[in-house]
């Protein structure tokens, strides 16, 4: 598509964006009048809601407007307050000179590819005006959020836990941990989106989790839908790590009755081993937590995950706080680090480069002619970003000398 991918879409924060952002508004508003907009903290957030909101005006919408606000909340409000659509302004956990638009339906569900090609033959069509209108900042829909919240089972005694919000929208429903009667010590609650906290800098939450004597603790991206925890033991559960503990979780209070749940293609292969041991299957998606949700919801499947944090349990998209909040009560009566018993551990490489078709094609044949080296229980896949201008390079494996042979192979061949 031209303008959106994985996940919405997204580009460096420009006066190019600005316009697009109001031709978005503007041809949304062609089909949708009743709208609710968030943003996430960017300094370019007001910027680009002003411009989006003044283009969906100008066609005739209505609009509320929440001020900063996870994704999974304006998710949540946009289905239970009755809007037509929902839009939030961010980039997720792209560095700060990034924005971006995410798009939800009226039942809290991101557009489909093919409601956003056809939003694409829109935008191009629309006119550009001026970025002047900012309404009055809501609290319906945190309001809404929150209480939604409120239905999770509370600890069943006291947890010390960290909190890192990435300086971005989860700074908004962080609180709901202490209304859980949970001790929290919060960081990453100022500063910049996405720099030096949140999910990219895990190993920093560790390093301040063992200094206050934290049980846990969760780590977010920059608009709330992903969470990273880190376990009674220091250890650090992914999003594979996550659905495996939500799995075993849900078969003993007898609510997988599908014995199914739903990741994606970076889902790890020994994830999917150690679901088969449970009896249980692991369909895989594309990249993004809306396929991972669409089929959960065709199939009428209640747990879904990505790798990289993003946790659906009976949800529409991912969400970050709601999957920590079910991680605090789990660990109150069991701690995870015995929850994830018989969770096994691949071998597990990340490599980007920058992105060129040329190089492309040569990595997918390089995953190709490696097929038989990995055998059953590894892997190579490459893809391209679909929120960055990279390549994306996964190695799995439980041979860590594989790994290291095909890692040393790459960037040479990469360079040829």
């Amino acid at each position: 598509m031209k303008y959106f991918g994985t996940d919405g879409f997204r580009a460096i924060f420009d006066d190019k964006f600005l316009e697009t952002a109001y031709k978005t508004g503007y041809a949304l508003s062609s089909v949708y009048k009743s709208f609710l907009v968030a943003r996430d903290t960017r300094e370019s957030g007001e910027l680009v809601a002003k411009a989006f909101i003044s283009g969906a005006i100008k066609n005739g919408a209505t609009v509320s407007y929440a001020g900063i606000l996870p994704t999974p909340a304006l998710s949540v409000a946009v289905k239970n307050d009755f809007y037509e659509i929902g839009v939030i302004i961010t980039a997720s956990h792209n560095p700060k000179e990034y924005n971006g638009i995410k798009i939800f339906d009226g039942n809290g569900y991101k557009l489909s590819d093919n409601a956003l090609k056809e939003l694409e033959i829109k935008i191009d069509e629309s006119p550009v005006g001026d970025y002047f209108y900012l309404p009055p900042t809501s609290e319906t829909a945190l309001s809404t959020y929150l209480d939604s919240l409120k239905r999770i089972p509370k600890p069943k005694k006291t947890l010390k836990v960290l909190v890192d919000c990435s300086a971005g929208a989860t700074v908004r429903t962080a609180k709901i941990f202490e209304e859980f009667g949970l001790n929290t010590v919060y960081i990453g609650t100022s500063g910049t989106i996405n720099e030096n906290s949140g999910v990219f800098f895990v190993d920093n939450a560790v390093k301040i989790k063992k200094e206050v004597g934290a049980d846990l603790a969760f780590v977010f991206d920059g608009d709330g839908d992903r969470v990273i925890c880190i376990d009674e033991n220091n250890e650090i559960l992914n999003g594979d790590a996550i659905l495996y503990i939500l799995t075993k979780y849900l078969i003993k209070q007898g609510g997988l009755k599908k014995k199914t749940v739903v990741g994606t293609v970076y889902s790890s292969v020994a994830l999917e081993r150690s679901l088969n041991v449970l009896g249980v299957t692991l369909v895989r998606t594309s990249v993004g937590d809306k396929y991972v949700s669409d089929t959960m919801k065709k199939f009428a499947y209640p747990l879904g995950a990505e790798s990289s944090g993003h946790g659906i349990f009976n949800v529409t998209t991912g969400d970050g706080v709601r999957t920590a909040l079910i991680l605090c009560y789990l660990a109150s009566v069991v701690p995870l680090k015995e929850r994830k018993t018989g969770f096994m551990h691949g071998i597990v490489k990340e490599l980007t480069y920058p992105f060129g078709e040329e190089s492309y094609k040569k990595l997918k044949n390089y995953a190709e002619n490696y097929k038989s080296t990995f055998e059953k229980n590894g892997r190579m896949l490459v893809r391209k970003s679909g929120t960055e201008p990279i390549i994306r390079v996964l190695l799995e494996s439980d041979d860590e000398s594989i790994i290291a042979k095909i890692e040393s192979d790459l960037p040479a061949m990469q360079d040829g």
